[in-house]
């Protein structure tokens, strides 16, 4: 079969796939409750932060009148849902009965006049921030919840958590 080279390029371009970044939040602040983000952090110390782990954010979005000027964001609620984290991969499980325990804390949620305002991850420690399947996992949720609530395209955050030693680093005296 011949082919031409625009051919080629429009068949091409049905198939590729471009990854980006998403864009910035327009958050001003992000404010998450202490407890809350204390189980994940906890859970995640116990692990040695060895593993992935990810939560969806419930919450509430602050619009600038209420706080002087600035848009925000307040996580009330940590949720990790059934997950399935590997070495290489880091998603929301596929399973109809994950699907409906992600739906039946949605809905909880929302009877508590909470929305999905973001999405939070860990990983093992390492030189760089992001990997393709955190990315694509936020992007996924951001997609998801601004399908849900169009507030969500603008104010969505993705939290990563990662291990730091207590007081920074330490300089020797001398």
């Amino acid at each position: 079969r011949s082919q031409t080279m625009a051919d080629f390029e429009a068949e091409r371009s049905e198939f590729e796939i471009i990854l980006q970044t998403p864009g910035a939040s327009t958050a001003q602040y992000l404010s998450v409750e202490p407890d809350a983000g204390k189980v994940f952090a906890d859970f995640l110390l116990d692990s040695e932060f060895e593993e992935r782990r990810v939560a969806l954010l419930f919450g509430r979005w602050v619009d600038e009148e209420a706080s002087g000027g600035k848009r925000g964001v307040l996580v009330d609620v940590l949720y990790e849902p059934p997950q399935e984290c590997t070495e290489d991969t880091m998603a929301i499980e596929g399973t109809s009965e994950a699907h409906a325990e992600v739906a039946r804390a949605t809905k909880i949620a929302q009877a508590l006049g909470l929305t999905t305002v973001g999405f939070a991850f860990a990983h093992p420690p390492r030189f760089h921030t992001l990997e393709v399947p955190e990315l694509q996992a936020m992007v996924e949720q951001q997609r998801a919840a601004a399908e849900a609530d169009p507030v969500a395209k603008d104010l969505f955050v993705g939290v990563r958590f990662r291990a730091a030693a207590r007081g920074g680093a330490r300089q020797s005296r001398g």
